[in-house]
């Protein structure tokens, strides 16, 4: 994975993010036009009255939906590209924010299954009488 296909996935999301919090905004409007106006200043809330029984359902609906919104859609795109980082999302982008191009070679260790032995002049030893 490469910081290309990092900011393609990451801005697809955010796009996703930004449009289905519009739209919650601008339904929340279309269905009651005094769903925001608890957010207005004094003088506003003045001159239109206070906010209808409608508005503050809506506002509340609202919320909710942005609040799961902002909650899932990010979990989606880590999800997203911790699956495309083949399960190591997290060494992947600290390889491109670093800027090495490939991840260092991991040294190679043999195992094998019988015991080596060391030839009895190698082995110095002395023994107390």
């Amino acid at each position: 994975m490469d910081f290309p296909e990092i900011a393609r996935v990451s801005s697809g999301y955010a796009v996703v993010l930004v449009s289905l919090f519009t739209l919650i905004v601008i339904g929340s409007l279309l269905v009651a036009r005094d769903a925001l106006l608890s957010d207005y200043p004094p003088a506003i809330k003045e001159r239109y009255g206070t906010q209808s029984a409608r508005g503050r359902r809506t506002a509340a609906v609202a919320g909710l939906l942005n609040l799961l919104l902002f909650a899932a859609v990010p979990v989606a795109g880590v999800l997203d590209l911790h699956g495309r980082a083949e399960g190591h999302l997290l060494r992947k982008l600290s390889w491109t924010v670093t800027g090495r191009v490939s991840p260092p070679a991991t040294p190679s260790v043999e195992i094998s299954a019988e015991p080596k032995t060391l030839p009895l002049s190698s082995v110095n030893c002395t023994v107390p009488l």
